[in-house]
């Protein structure tokens, strides 16, 4: 039996990996901020819409798949929005 320590397989993940360019890695970071405004966005309006209308929860059309399946959860004292996608491939998802 031969043990390999933590570090050496960390060394083989890294090595089979490609590295990053500069110009992936920037690609790589507008993508998430985008997708990242695109969440807070659908969310901080569903909370607004939904404190307006006294619910405490709610179904909205997602944004991202276009489907009627976004829901929003007002929980808590101080109405921390909890959102979900059901459409199994969409990751619109955000906890307040």
């Amino acid at each position: 039996m031969t043990v390999i320590s933590i570090k050496d397989r960390i060394d083989a993940i890294r090595a089979r990996q490609a590295p990053l360019t500069q110009a992936d890695a920037r690609a790589e970071h507008e993508a998430f901020m985008a997708s990242f405004g695109a969440t807070l966005t659908a969310g901080l309006k569903l909370k607004r819409v939904m404190q307006k209308r006294g619910l405490r929860r709610a179904r909205a059309k997602c944004p991202r798949c276009g489907f009627e399946t976004l829901q929003g959860a007002l929980v808590g004292r101080r109405d921390h929005l909890r959102m979900w996608c059901d459409t199994p491939d969409c990751p619109m998802e955000m906890m307040e």
